[in-house]
């Protein structure tokens, strides 16, 4: 007797293995906090954060050929051109220019595969042509953790429209979620830094392909994602005030005389672009109007002061106000001894002087 045998596969729509409830996402790159622009400047800072897409499993599939994912967002601020690079921006009118680009990724932190950084930009991964071809899925999805949105059909007993429709498949429980990711780019924002605000922007991003499942019947073995594979999202990013020191060394002054002793000295500071901020400066031996050098050697000290300007006419502000440009802006201060103090016998005198930024 002879039996005929035979195989078939077959493919379905993403609905039937995953749940996909992505509209509407609110993306906080700052994850309820704020963070530096300065620090934006440095090296690329990313955010993930998963979507609401659940799936029963993570294909990890390099057999099947012709898989394919891409990642499009096809709209944004209408006020922005149609290939405008990708940026959050600010609703202050007076920080009209500010912006806060950045690359929008398919997959968890550190996976580049599919990251688009302009409107109309659109990007396909493709694997399955060679078994070394290794499969985004495992990029893109992970385990649901206890911090992570629970899938609604995650019982088997969600609200239909939630569900799998449930043929031949079962509804769940779907313990895989997809991660998208935010990436900014140093380089840009290093050339204009980004005011201190709340920065915004609402992306509309299309994901498509098809991908091999790596199941067996009555699973499919392929599934199509070219269906409610749309979905709105929210970016949103706090930046804060922030300012640092960039230089400022030591002040080295040598002479003859103790009552005619002076030096130039430049000091490096970054603020964050728009904020005001002032530079104050206390000395360990400090009396009334006048900074102190101590004598190394005995309880002698050498009056000092700190000037403005080259010919020390104009003492130094502490509570003068500047403006931060987000780039590093570099002041001159100038010391000079007390020129009516009698001379003091030679030797080292010293003085360690505080810098303060307030901002």
């Amino acid at each position: 007797m002879l039996f005929a045998g035979y195989s078939f596969a077959w493919s379905a729509s993403w609905q039937y293995v995953c749940d996909f409830n992505w509209n509407n996402e609110t993306v906080d790159f700052t994850n309820g906090g704020s963070i530096s622009p300065l620090e934006l400047t440095s090296q690329s800072q990313q955010y993930q954060e998963p979507v609401e897409v659940w799936c029963l499993s993570i294909p990890n599939d390099t057999s099947t050929s012709g898989q394919h994912v891409g990642l499009e967002v096809t709209n944004q601020d209408p006020n922005q051109g149609s290939d405008a690079p990708l940026a959050m921006r600010t609703s202050n009118t007076q920080q009209s220019g500010n912006s806060l680009p950045f690359y929008l990724c398919l997959g968890k932190e550190e996976t580049d595969h599919l990251c688009v950084s302009q409107v109309n930009d659109k990007r396909t991964y493709d694997w399955g042509y060679s078994p070394k071809d290794p499969s985004i899925a495992p990029d893109i999805f992970q385990l649901v953790s206890k911090d992570d949105p629970a899938d609604p059909c995650n019982d088997g007993s969600g609200k239909a429209q939630w569900c799998a429709d449930g043929f031949m498949i079962s509804k769940g429980p779907f313990n895989n979620i997809a991660y998208i990711h935010i990436k900014t780019k140093p380089g840009i924002i290093r050339g204009a830094p980004p005011a201190p605000g709340i920065y915004q922007d609402i992306v509309t991003a299309t994901l498509n392909g098809n991908l091999g499942t790596n199941m067996s019947l009555p699973e499919p073995s392929t599934v199509d994602i070219t269906k409610e594979t749309t979905a709105t999202m929210t970016l949103e990013a706090t930046l804060r005030p922030d300012c640092r020191i960039d230089s400022a060394p030591d002040v080295p002054m040598k002479g003859s005389f103790s009552s005619q002793l002076s030096q130039q000295q430049q000091i490096g500071v970054t603020c964050t672009n728009t904020t005001p901020y002032s530079m104050s400066f206390a000395g360990a031996n400090d009396i009334t109007g006048w900074h102190q050098m101590k004598s190394e050697t005995n309880s002698d000290m050498l009056r000092y002061q700190i000037y403005s300007n080259s010919t020390h006419t104009a003492l130094w502000n502490n509570t003068q106000s500047f403006i931060g440009s987000g780039l590093q802006q570099n002041h001159d201060i100038y010391y000079a001894t007390d020129p009516s103090q009698a001379n003091l016998p030679a030797g080292t005198y010293q003085d360690t002087e505080t810098l303060t930024v307030s901002y």
